[in-house]
């Protein structure tokens, strides 16, 4: 197979980035050659229009080609995006990814996908050793996926949906256990009790935050997730630790800084201003203080705990595939003590199952929905 050095002329590149597509299933229709590095061409697949970009650099492609790449999709109304990089990717343009329907291949993998689809196919079902109970068998899921598809209202509005699939998968959910004691951290907070050991689990696939809750009226329990670690990835520590002080409390008034919170704020004067424009806090209306703008139980909720009120199961055989873990284990440990002011580790990974829906219109449009397939307890 021909790298990055061999390819010497426009024509290679282009005939090298066209001889991939085929373990794609798409079928090319129009290509276009920036210079002797970029290729892009539009191609199709059975059902839609999909951009392919190719681009033969030393350096792996951060976000910002992606980013031009998801400005196109929108203008040209397609849905689906391909990059791929002879170099590889950067965390960033993954996360960017996973976000934005933008596929990411090296064209090593392209070929393991070819040779993959050439072998006759073989269920290998998996075994783990942790896993949330799943009650809702495919039959089930298929049914409720089919009441949720939308529909046109007679036939003048709205566009009637067909259901492509519906797969069971697994996503890997992170557990740390965050111990906090007011000796050894932050000063007791007037929200709630700021010490003693708890464990909060995390989507490694998505970053979402989960817990349970019963709402505002206390109805039957479900599961919630929050966006706010993966908010948090590109802040600083310092500039998560603001945010911890002043969600800890609620607000933060400037006529009740301890010492150490008077010295906090001064030195992040630049980063209290950029979580200000990101609207994770405000200042209040009299301009004496800030406000925390964080929709988030406080530390020692019990509803943060998914094994306290999901049931589980000690080891499980499926054959069902498996999220990717995207985020570091390790990563979200530091930002999960800088936020809470707490000492912690990372335990391990709890499966959850849950069936994936594509649905699509005649005209080629697609969307995705899911169920988590959990039980819980007492709910």
């Amino acid at each position: 197979m021909k790298t990055a050095s061999d390819t010497a002329s426009d024509g290679e590149f282009r005939d090298f980035v066209v001889g991939l597509i085929p373990s794609l299933k798409l079928t090319v229709s129009n290509i276009e050659v920036s210079n002797r590095h970029e290729v892009k061409l539009i191609a199709r697949s059975d059902s839609e229009n999909v951009i392919v970009e190719a681009r033969n650099h030393k350096r792996k492609v951060g976000h910002h080609p992606l980013e031009a790449l998801k400005a196109e999709m929108d203008k040209r109304d397609i849905l689906e995006g391909i990059f791929i990089s002879m170099a590889g990717f950067t965390g960033d343009a993954q996360e960017y990814s996973v976000q934005n329907r933008i596929m990411l291949f090296t064209p090593e993998e392209l070929k393991r996908r070819e040779t993959q689809a050439a072998s006759p196919p073989v269920e290998m079902r998996k075994i783990f050793e942790r896993v949330f109970s799943g009650p809702i068998t495919l039959e089930q899921a298929a049914a409720e996926f089919m009441r949720r598809r939308r529909k046109s209202i007679l036939g003048l509005f709205g566009v009637d949906e067909r259901i492509e699939a519906v797969d069971g998968r697994f996503a890997p959910i992170g557990c740390f256990r965050l111990r906090k004691s007011p000796f050894l951290g932050a000063a007791l907070s007037p929200r709630g009790k700021a010490e003693g050991e708890i464990n909060v689990y995390v989507n490694l696939h998505t970053c979402s935050l989960l817990y349970v809750s019963r709402g505002l009226t206390g109805g039957k329990l479900t599961l919630k997730a929050t966006n706010i670690v993966r908010r948090m990835l590109n802040l600083s520590p310092d500039a998560v630790k603001v945010m911890s002080q002043i969600f800890e409390h609620g607000e933060l008034r400037f006529d009740g800084l301890t010492p150490e919170q008077q010295f906090l704020l001064q030195k992040n004067v630049d980063n209290i201003i950029l979580l200000q424009n990101l609207g994770l806090i405000s200042t209040m209306p009299r301009g004496n203080g800030y406000l925390s703008n964080i929709n988030l139980l406080t530390y020692g909720d019990k509803r943060y705990d998914l094994e306290a009120n999901l049931a589980c199961e000690e080891s499980a055989e499926s054959s069902f595939g498996v999220d990717e873990i995207l985020y570091s284990p390790q990563t979200l440990l530091l930002i999960l003590k800088n936020f809470y002011d707490a000492d912690g580790q990372f335990v391990g990974v709890t499966y959850m199952p849950y069936y994936l829906c594509r649905y699509a219109t005649s005209d080629g449009r697609l969307r995705f929905d899911t169920i988590e397939n959990i039980r819980l307890k007492n709910g």
